[in-house]
């Protein structure tokens, strides 16, 4: 056998053993899982204001994606990385993103050099750009994919709310019946500004917390024209 290509296959299964470590010893405590779980049920059976705030919070926090691999901390800009997962309407943790990039980078390295016959160098630089990008254009065209159906959609969210405030509901209310009438990506998107406005979060908070987050210019105007008509002691509901 080719010495150089059994070198890069000894490297890249020791990668992959050594991953398989990280990730095993990295993963979740049992006793963490079930305090949680006793926390549930605890939650579950107490009335109380606390408990259902509690509840909201880790419903919130289940909604994010979680690094669960050492790959995570070797990606740069992992706030803007997450973020950018983050509206793809997928749970992608960083650990996730980065261990698909690094089999990527491997696999491809190993065909650029010896199927392909490239320059070992040249087939590590061609493999890790192909490994980062690849990963990026398909991300692009996930969140391009969920806005332009969140765009399609949104006009059928606000003529809900609008209907509501009519109807003399609140707007929180109003806010929290169309997250649960309208169907993803608008349904869940109005479902955490709900969410958000029980744990505590003024409506102004939530709102510009969830605009920020899926980064729709769309979204972000009727956030901008609320706050003003609430500012300014409008209502909607003669609109």
């Amino acid at each position: 056998m080719n010495p150089q290509l059994l070198l890069v296959l000894l490297g890249g299964l020791s990668a992959m053993m050594l991953l398989a470590g990280l990730t095993f010893a990295l993963g979740p405590n049992p006793n963490k899982t079930l305090q949680a779980r006793l926390e549930r049920l605890r939650d579950k059976h107490q009335n109380t204001q606390a408990a259902m705030a509690r509840a909201q919070m880790r419903k919130l926090l289940a909604q994010r994606p979680q690094d669960n691999s050492a790959l995570s901390g070797l990606i740069p800009r992992k706030a803007e990385l997450a973020a950018r997962l983050l509206r793809t309407g997928y749970t992608i943790s960083l650990g996730k993103y980065a261990q698909v990039c690094a089999g990527i980078t491997l696999v491809l390295t190993g065909v650029f050099a010896f199927i392909v016959k490239l320059p070992i160098f040249l087939a590590l630089l061609l493999g890790i750009l192909t490994g980062v990008g690849l990963p990026h254009m398909v991300t692009g065209m996930m969140i391009g994919r969920r806005i332009s159906k969140f765009i399609k959609m949104f006009p059928d969210a606000i003529d809900l709310l609008v209907r509501g405030l009519r109807a003399g509901l609140p707007i929180s209310e109003a806010i929290g019946i169309a997250g649960r009438e309208m169907s993803d990506p608008v349904g869940v998107e109005f479902r955490a500004v709900a969410d958000k406005i029980r744990i505590g979060k003024t409506l102004d908070q939530a709102l510009g917390e969830t605009a920020r987050s899926i980064n729709v210019p769309e979204f972000q105007f009727f956030v901008i024209a609320l706050a003003i008509q609430r500012e300014t002691g409008a209502t909607l509901r003669k609109r």
